[in-house]
């Protein structure tokens, strides 16, 4: 047991008196409540009675103790239950109890209700998180600029872009739904039907994709087949779109379709949009593209383990702009799903929005590759051309 009290007027004989925090072991327990217990590390002697009300209040169990009371205890091996709520002070704490082992036992069980993946935790996910779970009370510079970098975390920046993308794009899909060519009563339909998400969706896959536009392509669809015998106007409409968005032009995942995304992140604002939400649109992706090359100087500067991967940067001008944006590409990852490690993109996820994310990243990663490695071709094609001959006059 683990006493909670100084009580100077409580005397272990020659240990000296109850202090808060000393261990104690049990050796009998009376009918008032009161207990006799012997200083631990004692075999005989050093006993003392705690009285009932001292006892009820003030003495805990020695074997499971929280964080804050385990502070200035040592035992010989300290078994800690971490859970994604604690913070890193009390991690620390508990991690240097033990004189010979300490042990952390990982609690997977106790969802975060921040967590927005939708793959489950792991053992690594929870000890990352608690890593980054501060909990000293912060000066009040810090704290100011702790809020000024949680406003412009990337993680935050694209739920911000992610919600007004998809108002704005509401908007845009029911206007083409009004103007493709439909009924009144066929529109109607449309925005009632189940099938009218999956139909945005497609529109979307469209404009970003496949090098067309929904606003000339959507009226040709509608109008290349009557729909008056359909049961469902946009599922049929669906299952049109979806068939045109797998069959794309020749040369359509080049020119404007080749940066449909911010950094990999979200999709790039496109199409007529009311004004005001492109207005905000734009400026969340130029702070999207500044937060990426700020936390790329930041790791080029602390040389971070992950840059090892991908090489040193190359001498050409061109490869060098594409080394930079893949940085930049991997730095805003890293920082929207919250990787740590020395691998770039960190370990496999299980989630597809994350997963789609990493294929676009990558596909940065091999465009600098393989700009370093034609850069370095063509250097050395220069140094074996032969030098022409001198002129003789």
């Amino acid at each position: 047991m683990i006493t909670r009290l100084n009580d100077r007027r409580i005397v272990a004989g020659k240990t000296g008196w109850v202090r808060n925090g000393d261990r104690w072991t049990i050796t009998r327990v009376h009918t008032d409540g009161s207990v006799t217990a012997r200083r631990a590390g004692y075999r005989f002697g050093a006993s003392i009675v705690l009285p009932a009300p001292y006892v009820a209040e003030r003495l805990d169990l020695g074997y499971a103790a929280t964080a804050h009371r385990s502070q200035g205890i040592t035992v010989d091996t300290a078994h800690v239950l971490v859970t994604e709520s604690m913070t890193r002070e009390n991690l620390y704490v508990g991690l240097t109890r033990g004189r010979q082992h300490n042990h952390a036992w990982v609690a997977l069980d106790q969802p975060d209700d921040q967590r927005h993946t939708a793959h489950p935790a792991t053992a690594r996910d929870v000890l990352e998180a608690v890593l980054r779970n501060q909990g000293a009370e912060p000066s009040a510079h810090q704290a100011k600029q702790d809020e000024h970098d949680r406003w412009n975390r990337v993680d935050h920046l694209v739920a911000m872009h992610q919600e007004i993308y998809q108002a704005a794009m509401a908007e845009r899909w029911a206007s083409l739904i009004d103007e493709c060519g439909l009924s009144q009563e066929q529109a109607e339909q449309v925005r009632r039907s189940d099938a009218y998400g999956p139909l945005c969706g497609e529109l979307a896959r469209m404009d970003t994709a496949t090098g067309r536009t929904p606003e000339s392509t959507l009226p040709v669809i509608v109008a290349s087949r009557s729909l008056d015998d359909a049961d469902d106007v946009a599922a049929v409409l669906y299952r049109r779109v979806h068939a045109v968005n797998d069959n794309p032009r020749p040369g359509a995942t080049r020119g404007r379709a080749s940066q449909p995304y911010v950094l990999g992140l979200g999709p790039q604002t496109t199409g007529p949009i009311r004004d005001d939400m492109k207005t905000s649109l734009t400026e969340i992706e130029a702070r999207l593209r500044q937060r990426a090359k700020e936390l790329a100087q930041q790791a080029v500067r602390d040389h971070e383990s992950w840059l090892v991967a991908l090489g040193t940067r190359p001498a050409d001008a061109h490869a060098a702009r594409q080394w930079d944006q893949a940085v930049q590409a991997v730095a805003a990852y890293r920082e929207r799903w919250n990787i740590a490690g020395s691998q770039p993109l960190g370990l496999p996820s299980t989630d597809p929005v994350q997963q789609l994310h990493a294929t676009r990243v990558r596909g940065a990663l091999v465009s600098a590759e393989q700009a370093t490695q034609s850069a370095g071709r063509m250097a050395q094609s220069e140094t074996r051309r032969p030098s022409s001959p001198a002129l003789s006059l």
